[in-house]
């Protein structure tokens, strides 16, 4: 927290022990990619409950499963969240001794959407189908159940980071975690999702070996915590505020902990006097700076306005989940290639979604 600046407001929540929040900050993660003209490109890593996709991903590959499951010798094997996760939550249970019973805790008002009850619903429909007492329950009314109805374990499918900033009351889940409540991912979690670690990361933070090295090289894009001081790029020594401000379109500024793309300025679609003012903002050490990955576009058959087939060149956005560490499917969203691929997170474009199978 120290050296990420982090304000201790956005962490109230720690589990029990420090053991309990290492072992548990990456279990449930979702990174997003691009293809660029190099490559893979991990633009964030979403760590918590609180990402979208998991739903949308299991509804897709049910669809998908069903459409093609009598079409020739190809079966799509793909790998479901919601499986996914049971079979993390199984884990946890036996590991630590704990009754099969699990409180999806969530704000729908969070998600900004008419189907987001449906989506919790459905989350611990799936549970009950494998044996969990399971049920979701709004924040507020976690702190009215009486002690015979509580939970073993719980999903955090939040943001503490919005909740600080909004002011929803995150008291009931302080006061279930001092009850017992194993609620999961852990807190520390947030801080892996920090844009400014992957700034850490690019700079060399955790290139322990040749591979580590190759790794960032090849798939982590250019990233830097914006400040004063000086950088490597593109094998010059450059000052870091002048570097931004003089090849800004080759940059997007984004706030270290940030929300669905919100606070994501593209040096491209950005006036001049508008970007430095963005900088200057930036220069506290709460955003990073990026270099942008332009996207290799895919071509797709879609349906036009008129609901006719078209083809059309489209950028998508793979966004991988893993549970446990393992893979549990992965979602996709696209937009039409002469789009910026940001503006899938910043809702500045119409977008939509699908899953990658598997072609085996």
């Amino acid at each position: 927290m120290r050296a990420l600046g982090t304000d201790p407001a956005f962490l109230p929540a720690f589990l029990s022990t420090p053991e309990l929040e290492r072992a548990y900050a990456g279990c449930m993660v979702r990174p997003d990619m691009v293809l660029g003209p190099a490559g893979f490109r991990f633009l964030e890593i979403n760590v918590g409950g609180g990402f979208g996709g998991i739903t949308e991903t299991h509804l897709l590959h049910e669809v998908f499963a069903r459409v093609y499951r009598d079409v020739g010798s190809w079966h799509p094997r793909v790998a479901d969240p919601y499986a996914a996760r049971a079979r993390l939550l199984e884990k946890v249970a036996a590991a630590r001794s704990r009754e099969r019973s699990v409180v999806i805790v969530a704000d729908p008002a969070d998600y900004g959407a008419d189907t987001s009850e449906r989506m919790f619903e459905l989350e611990a429909r799936a549970l009950r189908a494998r044996g969990f007492r399971a049920a979701f329950i709004r924040p507020a009314e976690l702190g009215e159940l009486p002690r015979s109805q509580q939970f073993s374990m719980g999903i955090r499918s939040f943001s503490m980071v919005d909740w600080v900033r909004n002011g929803t009351d995150s008291a009931p889940v302080i006061a279930a975690i001092a009850g017992g409540c194993l609620m999961l991912p852990s807190q520390s979690g947030t801080m892996l999702a920090d844009k400014r670690v992957l700034a850490l990361i690019s700079a060399g933070i955790a290139s322990r070996n040749t591979a580590d090295r190759a790794f960032v090289s090849a798939h982590i894009p250019w990233t830097r915590v914006v400040g004063d001081g000086y950088v490597e790029w593109r094998g010059r020594r450059r000052d870091l505020a002048d570097l931004i401000i003089s090849a800004k379109d080759n940059f997007v500024l984004k706030r270290g902990m940030g929300n669905s793309g919100q606070e994501v300025t593209i040096g491209a679609d950005t006036e001049e006097s508008a970007w430095r003012s963005v900088v200057t903002s930036a220069m506290d050490g709460s955003s990073v700076v990026q270099e942008y990955v332009p996207p290799a576009p895919y071509t797709l058959e879609l349906m036009n306005e008129d609901g006719l087939a078209e083809v059309a060149a489209v950028a998508p956005v793979l966004s991988p989940i893993l549970m446990d560490g393992r893979p549990a499917g992965c979602f996709v969203r696209y937009i039409r290639a002469e789009t910026r691929p940001t503006a899938v997170f910043r809702g500045a474009a119409p977008w939509s979604e699908t899953v990658a199978l598997p072609l085996r």
